[in-house]
């Protein structure tokens, strides 16, 4: 009976510092949640180069809303010499 009452105290007093341990390793970079809140997030930089032209028909399915067909049809227009501008629209899709 004294082991069980042992086991349960255990139990009750290493819980609280597991759960403290499990939300410290699950926020980004270790650190707590409000550390990780606090600092700003990376800006987006928009690539640098010549300008693509994207060919009709990808331009017809973005402009429809199917984002994943115009991706699938670039990646059967491109190849790795294809113009550099369309490779990173590609890309991005």
């Amino acid at each position: 009976m004294d082991r069980r009452r042992l086991a349960l105290a255990l139990a009750v007093l290493a819980f609280p510092v597991l759960l403290w341990g499990a939300t410290r390793l699950a926020a980004p970079g270790g650190t707590s949640r409000g550390e990780a809140q606090a600092r700003p997030a990376p800006r987006a930089v928009a690539p640098v180069g010549p300008e693509a032209q994207v060919p009709r028909e990808v331009q017809r399915l973005l402009e429809e809303g199917r984002h994943w067909r115009a991706a699938r049809r670039l990646r059967e227009l491109t190849n790795p010499r294809s113009d550099p501008g369309l490779l990173v629209v590609a890309a991005k899709a």
